[in-house]
């Protein structure tokens, strides 16, 4: 079983590598777009962006538009840009 699962991690090892931001990443999105397009309030979006992996910190920046989540090691921000676009990811270069 063990060497199966190595197998499969090695054959997969981009996918699985970036498997952590997805986490950081989708929070940010979905707390932003609850925040700043829907406009409900910050206790209804954390349990609306909330996901079965626990998230480690959540930054609202209100004067900035825009949502800074950790989880699972990486952080990502994403920024509200205007009504009719919504929420985009900040891009960061490793």
């Amino acid at each position: 079983l063990l060497v199966g699962v190595g197998l499969y991690v090695g054959t997969n090892w981009y996918h699985v590598q970036h498997f952590p931001s997805i986490i950081s990443s989708f929070y940010a999105k979905m707390m932003c777009s609850c925040l700043y397009v829907q406009k409900q309030d910050e206790a209804f979006c954390h349990n609306y962006a909330r996901q079965y992996v626990p998230i480690q910190k959540v930054t609202v920046f209100r004067e900035r538009k825009s949502v800074t989540v950790r989880g699972l090691w990486r952080t990502n921000t994403a920024t509200f840009l205007n009504g009719r676009y919504g929420c985009k990811l900040q891009t960061y270069s490793p």
